[in-house]
């Protein structure tokens, strides 16, 4: 899949949990529970909302938003969805078959580093939360942990975009490094085996038969 500039790609993010996002505290970031009057700045990462979306709300101070807050100051996005295959040999044929084992995704997010917050996350909870603790985990192992990205690819409007929705991701790469324009950048890496391409983002639960 070819890279993506920010001014053609729109990318948000939520934690895999409906309840428990992540917030920032000077150099600290914690789980922070949701509540009817919780508004989406209160978030790093605010909790995942199951009902449906089609990802019109950015990044927005109302009291029940889309809960996934959009990634600014975009400079580009790279999503590399893709299967792993397993070649089979059966006796008395001299054809191979190419069983799908599984999806995998990698997606690498490129912004100007203009707060400190996705670093952090990176550092202190590289997996999300996972019930109402920050996941500093090195493997995934159950459904409401980790991050959900979802990645705006085309110019439609409501449900004509094109949207990958990543779920269950890892941040496992966080790479800051000045530009040649004077800013800093930082690049993120996220990685995952559950991924859907559909005309609005995919907000179901993750079910552990998944994982």
């Amino acid at each position: 899949m070819p890279y993506f500039v920010g001014k053609d790609a729109k990318v948000f993010i939520s934690t895999e949990n409906t309840l428990y996002g992540i917030s920032q505290s000077a150099s600290t970031v914690a789980a922070a529970s949701w509540s009817s009057a919780a508004l989406i700045s209160n978030f790093v990462v605010p909790p995942l909302k199951t009902a449906s979306w089609n990802g019109t709300e950015s990044d927005v101070t109302g009291s029940e938003p889309a809960r996934a807050k959009e990634v600014l100051d975009l400079i580009g996005v790279e999503p590399r969805p893709g299967h792993e295959n397993e070649d089979i040999d059966f006796l008395g044929r001299s054809l191979t078959d190419h069983i799908r084992v599984r999806k995998t995704a990698e997606i690498v997010v490129t912004r100007k580093l203009s707060t400190n917050d996705l670093p952090l996350v990176y550092e202190q909870a590289n997996a999300g939360v996972t019930g109402s603790l920050i996941n500093e985990a090195d493997e995934q192992s159950v459904t409401d942990s980790g991050f959900r990205l979802f990645l705006r690819v085309s110019s439609g409007t409501g449900s004509g975009h094109l949207w990958y929705t990543f779920r269950n991701c890892q941040m496992t790469k966080d790479e800051i490094t000045p530009s040649p324009a004077k800013t800093t950048v930082e690049q993120m890496t996220f990685m995952t085996n559950l991924w859907h391409a559909r005309n609005q983002p995919y907000t179901g639960l993750t079910s552990a038969s998944e994982l």
